[in-house]
């Protein structure tokens, strides 16, 4: 990709059941570049979710439909400390790029793939 992303998908795979279904979000104009920053994934509550694992995979996707390689990110709610960003990389990654409109559900209360 030459660095004009216009949209980011994102996939998130969770133990029990089928992928969610795929969210997409638009890169603001200007952005497309120089893209650094975070995503904000909501939850209702992160008791809700206590134990559950998630694997999140995003990919950017140019105007002509051509894709970046998919970036995977391992996440699990528990209580475990956030590791501290390098000092270097906070302020860029302190802007926020969109959210992701994925609601998530704890499988095992539910039944999975519900």
């Amino acid at each position: 990709m030459r660095g004009d992303g216009t949209e980011i998908y994102c996939v998130i795979d969770q133990p029990g059941g089928q992928p969610y279904r795929p969210d997409i979000t638009r890169i603001k104009k200007g952005m497309e570049g120089q893209l650094s920053g975070h995503l904000v994934l909501r939850t209702y509550s992160p008791y809700s979710l206590w134990g559950v694992s998630l694997t999140p995979t995003l990919t950017i996707v140019d105007h002509t439909g051509n894709e970046s390689k998919p970036v995977i990110f391992p996440l699990t709610f528990n209580s475990e400390p956030m590791k501290p960003l390098p000092p270097d990389m906070e302020k860029e990654l302190s802007k926020r790029i969109g959210y992701i409109g994925i609601d998530l559900i704890r499988r095992e209360r539910f039944g999975a793939g519900e």
